[in-house]
């Protein structure tokens, strides 16, 4: 009788720790941060070398394509950030192409709206501008 009781409290005391174990989870940043103020002092006409010193190296450089340079971004908030309303997942993608060794167009800039995060001083530790 005292080990079936010993086993009762025993399962019934550890039952209700699962509902106290929580797994903290990280924010993750992956990729280029582009600022909207890197973006906005890329100029057509402007070289590779001149490119790549505003916004950094790209994160792919397409072997096949090497007129084109792609800047990915994505974001997933961690426990802290999803308590505190950030979305599930941002994604962002910027592309520069070249021509005749000048850049010629920018995608994705205007598809990029700003984001609002958690803590803006961890974000961006470059430059004291908002994420675009």
């Amino acid at each position: 009788m005292q080990k079936i009781t010993l086993i009762l409290l025993l399962v019934t005391g550890l039952s209700g720790c699962g509902s106290f174990l929580r797994v903290y989870k990280a924010d993750i940043d992956q990729g280029n941060v582009v600022t909207k103020e890197m973006v906005d002092r890329l100029k057509p006409g402007m070289t590779p070398g001149q490119v790549r010193y505003v916004l950094g190296t790209p994160l792919i450089t397409d072997t096949q394509n090497p007129k084109r340079w792609d800047y990915l971004y994505d974001y997933t908030p961690g426990t802290y950030a999803r308590k505190a309303g950030v979305p599930a997942v941002d994604n962002r993608r910027l592309t520069v192409v070249f021509e005749n060794g000048v850049l010629i167009r920018i995608e994705g800039a205007e598809a990029m709206p700003p984001r609002d995060p958690v803590k803006p001083e961890s974000r961006d530790r470059t430059l004291n501008a908002e994420p675009l």
